[in-house]
């Protein structure tokens, strides 16, 4: 896999995309990019060029096919998914606390981006919805490093004022339990709850663990625990991922689709509530998703009268002829 896809870096076609990406502004057509090889080209100039990049996949299944192709292509570590808040959809309600938790893991994954790359997928209903600015919440979160001196109860304190509540065994996020001088806290930006050793009144270790088996999987220096978003939100201002990830390369299927979707989105919320206020510190526009992507590095799959595009590159794939038995 490795070896065809360093084949694919050193292609004139890659070459050509990964100077086009360098120069922020414009938009790239690629032209005769059929099935697959959007997925592999993709995964090519990622690894050439490194950097942030976005991929806005057709609906919430795409981008999962996409996600998993892409961590045979690029690797898990450095691949991350970001959902809708939601069950089923923003217009019904109901947010999922484990798509809450990924969706602010990406967040701090954007704002603390270390390595070559990091690659986020996506979908139009999850785009639409806003998240919180974390440079508001980061006031509102709890930083913690290993070695620091503070009494068990008083960091008690602290987690409680952030929203958290006080259970046996901590096993979903907004959770925090103590025994003696050891607490568990379930951060709403991690996948996995940490450990805090108590030595007297300094901090002695911090370990991530596994909720079934209670066994560390991870030792840190440091941690945020970060309360919940939603209770936040009166005092964090909310915004878009366009707007949070500026500097980021955006790959979308369909331009057009998108824009479509998050409009959609809006007239529907728009029309059964009564608070339009509400829908739109909710829900950005695809105005304003617009705006952002004009002064991004975009490249687009289908051309688009939105988002015109500025230069075209053609790779000359074509769909996988039928094989009989």
């Amino acid at each position: 896999m490795h070896e065809i896809l360093n084949f694919a870096e050193h292609s004139p076609q890659v070459e050509k995309l990964g100077k086009v990406l360098e120069k922020k502004g414009g938009t790239v057509l690629l032209n005769e990019m059929v099935g697959g090889a959007f997925l592999f080209y993709m995964a090519a100039t990622i690894a050439r060029k490194g950097g942030a990049h976005i991929i806005v996949c057709e609906d919430r299944d795409a981008a999962a096919y996409a996600l998993n192709d892409l961590y045979a292509l690029l690797g898990e570590e450095r691949v991350l998914f970001f959902p809708s808040a939601y069950k089923r959809s923003v217009v019904y309600g109901a947010e999922e606390a484990e798509s809450v938790v990924m969706r602010t893991g990406v967040l701090n994954a954007l704002k603390n981006r270390k390595g070559d790359f990091l690659v986020v997928a996506t979908y139009p209903e999850a785009l639409a919805e806003r998240v919180a600015d974390l440079e508001g919440l980061s006031a509102k979160s709890l930083h913690i490093r290993k070695g620091d001196c503070i009494e068990v109860s008083e960091l008690e304190e602290r987690i409680q004022a952030l929203g958290f509540d006080k259970v046996d065994f901590v096993y979903e996020p907004g959770q925090y339990s103590r025994r003696g001088g050891i607490i568990d806290v379930f951060s709403f930006s991690d996948n996995r709850p940490v450990r805090l050793d108590f030595f007297g009144d300094e901090i002695d270790a911090l370990r991530r663990f596994e909720i079934s088996s209670q066994r560390s999987t991870e030792r840190c220096d440091k941690v945020t625990i970060v309360p919940d978003i939603k209770s936040s939100e009166e005092s964090v201002e909310r915004i878009s991922l366009a707007e949070y990830a500026r500097g980021a390369a955006w790959w979308i299927d369909d331009v057009e689709a998108l824009c479509n979707t998050v409009d959609e989105l809006r007239r529907k919320m728009l029309a059964d509530s009564d608070e339009p206020s509400e829908v739109m510190s909710l829900l950005t526009s695809s105005r304003r998703l617009l705006t952002v992507l004009e002064s991004a590095a975009v490249t687009v799959r289908h051309p688009s009268r939105r988002l015109p595009s500025t230069r075209e590159i053609t790779f000359h794939t074509s769909p996988q002829p039928l094989f009989n038995k």
